[in-house]
């Protein structure tokens, strides 16, 4: 399983790295670019869009604090694909998601996938998904830790 955001916060870089908020294009601003998802100690997941980043970041803090209910939670990004803080690290068991911002599992994944559901049709050429939001690894740059 990825490192989750307790550990990925406990990382001086990391931690900085969320918390200054990253620019978009204000082209790409329109709507709700930033999709906040969050698991349970039982595995559920559950999402929420958000109008900026200040207000999913704040989502996110509210999810990071409430360890009695909540194992993890991943703050996406639905428009630009960003790469690592250049001083980060990370096991090389795992690949940066570009939307996730974030160090993540990329495998193949089922239509029954939390983030799969509403998209029924998946392709058998290059299947390896994020274990967060369900991009393909194909989709993304490759970026080493």
């Amino acid at each position: 399983m990825p490192p989750t955001i307790h550990e990925l916060l406990a990382d001086a870089v990391m931690r900085s790295y969320y918390k200054t908020r990253p620019t978009i294009p204000r082209t790409l601003e329109w709507g709700e670019p930033w999709m906040v998802w969050a698991t349970d100690h039982e595995g559920k997941w559950g999402r929420k869009t958000f109008q900026s980043y200040t207000l999913a970041w704040d989502k996110v803090i509210q999810v990071y604090r409430n360890t009695d209910r909540y194992r993890d939670v991943a703050l996406v990004s639905r428009r630009v694909f960003f790469p690592p803080p250049v001083e980060a690290r990370w096991r090389s068991t795992y690949d940066w998601c570009s939307r996730c911002r974030r160090p993540s599992e990329f495998r193949e994944r089922s239509p029954e996938h939390h983030a799969l559901r509403t998209m029924p049709v998946l392709t058998e050429d290059a299947p390896r998904r994020c274990y967060y939001c369900g991009i393909r690894r194909a989709a993304m740059p490759r970026y080493t830790g």
